[in-house]
């Protein structure tokens, strides 16, 4: 969003002898605003609905709503329980949603950057900016994620492949049900219909949010619509998760005891996300494509094929890179749905670091350090981009 801002009012504002900080208190954060509080709701979304970091973090001592609902449905067996804090739940969601709209006044979403829109150069007043960015993504993100690495090939005489080898096993006192070979499996296969889905509905949802908003019935239905595709991100993956539990394990459709269980939750998961980049993307473009091509003779289905989708293209790989990464880690419905040989590289390593032994804790950093540098693969390759050729 920020990037998308127009420069020259700044630039204005410099002129008349505002300074950096006024120029941005009194200019640039008005015009963020709405991007600042759904950032905020998302934030707080994601964190309200966190799971495996609140499991394996808070050892035990640390409990939300969402260790609750799941402890009360596996252990306890307490239907009633994880039904109600799954209401207490969506209840605070809906307020979060209600209370970000309100001060925005406008939909939560995702702003896509214009590559090709001019950036100002840093100079020194940004020093301190760039500063405070690099300390946190050098001590939060690089330094965690290369110590992992290194405990991967770290053994008791130095270094080696060793955690690596033993992947082969089950562990110690054969833990793991499946291989990690196999895990690895399940997930990548996971991964590849949940993208696909998350993206085929998204795409389709967010084609019809754009169309027919002349109306009020129109744009009642719309906001419906957007609100209903927008519940997941506050509602996690172990409420639907338990609800899938409840609702498909027996009966017309025992979905429950599939393995496309799995990936049916991860997609609907990143549902609203792939929303949040297209819809903006499509709204963006504007109607005077589609006027042309329905005077030229194109249809609807025609126009957006040939015409919207080739627009958006960047757009549509930003989209599945969100898929690919809210799939890949996701653990909340795995762990309350993958069983047996349908384990996941997020529940495989949950159950390698929740036992003792070295050999189990050299292979949970030998398939964390897989499944970091499988994510960096994954999201590189589709995050590949095409520089634009210059017209003639």
């Amino acid at each position: 969003m920020w990037a998308n801002l127009d420069n020259e009012t700044e630039e204005a504002a410099e002129l008349a002898g505002a300074g950096r900080l006024r120029t941005l208190v009194s200019i640039t954060l008005p015009q963020l605003r709405p991007a600042l509080v759904s950032a905020a709701a998302l934030v707080f979304l994601f964190c309200f609905s966190s799971y495996g970091i609140v499991l394996i973090l808070g050892g035990g001592l640390v409990h939300s709503i969402e260790t609750e609902i799941a402890t009360a449905a596996l252990q306890f067996l307490d239907v009633q329980k994880a039904s109600a804090l799954a209401i207490l739940q969506t209840v605070f969601t809906v307020i979060a949603f209600s209370i970000a709209e309100s001060i925005s006044k406008q939909p939560i979403g995702i702003a896509q950057v214009d590559e090709s829109t001019h950036k100002p150069a840093l100079d020194r007043r940004d020093w301190l900016a760039a500063g405070i960015t690099g300390l946190v993504v050098v001590g939060l993100v690089a330094i965690p994620l290369a110590l992992v690495l290194v405990k991967a090939f770290t053994v008791d005489d130095g270094f080696g492949f060793d955690n690596f080898a033993n992947l082969a096993g089950r562990g110690e006192r054969d833990l793991l049900n499946i291989s990690v070979f196999q895990a690895t499996l399940n997930t990548l296969r996971n991964v590849a219909i949940s993208a696909v889905l998350s993206v085929g509905i998204g795409g389709a949802v967010s084609y019809l949010l754009t169309r027919n908003r002349k109306t009020r019935k129109a744009r009642v239905s719309n906001r419906v619509l957007d609100v209903l595709f927008l519940m997941p991100v506050g509602i996690s993956s172990v409420v639907l998760g338990f609800g899938y539990l409840v609702t498909f394990g027996s009966g017309i459709l025992p979905i429950r005891s599939s393995w496309l269980v799995v990936p049916l939750v991860q997609a609907l998961m990143a549902t609203p996300l792939v929303i949040r980049i297209i819809y903006p993307a499509l709204v963006s473009i504007g109607s005077d494509h589609r006027e042309a091509a329905a005077l030229a003779g194109a249809g609807s289905g025609q126009t957006w094929w040939h015409i919207e989708v080739g627009i958006i293209r960047n757009v549509i790989l930003t989209a599945i890179g969100f898929a690919v990464v809210a799939s890949i880690g996701e653990f909340g419905a795995a762990s309350l749905l993958a069983y047996g040989d349908q384990a996941t590289l997020p529940t495989v390593l949950f159950a390698l670091i929740s036992r003792p032994g070295s050999t189990n804790y050299g292979m949970a950093m030998a398939v964390t350090a897989i499944l970091v540098l499988l994510t960096f693969a994954l999201v590189s390759a589709v995050s590949f981009r095409k520089k634009p050729q210059p017209r003639l």
